[in-house]
């Protein structure tokens, strides 16, 4: 209680105001004010994944195809005897013109850098191991021949049906250089050589000694057609088995007579062709 000045000055005591009394609650509201107060669960919808990029206007990029498996044969493939030519589209061999004039026209000799790989490597290996001076003449015979023929030549060499089966071997093997191949039997292989040697040789060239080996006469003159030829199945396979046969005597000094006298009726021969 409180007093407050009346109007004649004399305190009058006045009764304080009760406190707000708050209701109370009854059952029903009590649980809905306490749902209201729950925490409330929100589900959201599901998020869509993000839509693919555009498709590009250029194609896509392929992997390289993975090299091809080399084949673990041990046979080499098979090897035509085809025209290597110098350069591309020709086929047909011009003839040579020869150094002493025989021929019409100026010889053709082409640059290093027209030279075919066969050839190349045909004229390292002829000179590889030596063999002489009478072999080195006979190699830089062959090469200018070659040269003025611009390493053409015909698809098939000269008495296929003769010749050493050797030189089939190393056709097949895309006449490659390395060793010369295991010649067990050197004097067979001499004899089998000489066969063929004569038989590709022109028939006004006189043929001495017996049946089985037989010789060529030096002297005479006329076509050389039936021997004469350039290219990877010419006059090469003839060289390349006197190497052969050099190579197999090794140091026997006595068997290099028979292949001197061979050496020297090849010289013979292609210098009156060339």
């Amino acid at each position: 209680m409180r007093y407050i000045a009346a109007a004649n000055g004399a305190p009058q005591p006045v009764e304080d105001p009760s406190p707000p009394t708050a209701p109370e609650l009854s059952p029903s509201s009590t649980s809905g004010t306490a749902a209201s107060l729950e925490t409330t669960t929100t589900i959201l919808p599901p998020v869509a994944p993000p839509a693919p990029p555009p498709p590009s206007s250029h194609p896509p990029t392929m992997p390289p195809p993975p090299p091809p498996r080399r084949s673990l044969s041990a046979t080499p493939p098979p090897c035509s005897e085809l025209v290597i030519s110098a350069s591309a589209g020709e086929t047909n061999t011009p003839a040579p013109q020869g150094r002493k004039g025989k021929g019409k026209g100026q010889a053709a000799v082409v640059g290093d850098e027209n030279i075919p790989k066969w050839a190349a490597d045909a004229h390292v290996t002829l000179l590889a191991g030596g063999g002489g001076e009478v072999w080195t003449k006979l190699v830089n015979l062959w090469w200018d021949y070659e040269k003025a023929a611009r390493f053409l030549g015909p698809a098939k060499g000269k008495g296929t049906a003769i010749r050493p089966k050797e030189v089939s071997g190393w056709i097949n093997c895309a006449r490659t250089g390395g060793p010369s191949p295991a010649i067990i039997d050197v004097y067979s292989f001499a004899s089998r050589w000489w066969a063929w040697w004569v038989e590709i040789n022109p028939a006004w060239r006189a043929r001495t000694g017996g049946v089985v080996m037989k010789r060529l006469a030096k002297e005479g003159e006329g076509d050389w057609g039936s021997v004469a030829s350039t290219g990877p199945n010419g006059m090469l396979n003839i060289l390349i088995c006197l190497r052969w046969w050099y190579d197999a005597l090794g140091g026997n000094e006595g068997g290099k007579a028979g292949w001197k006298e061979a050496l020297e009726d090849v010289v013979w021969a292609l210098e009156r062709i060339w």
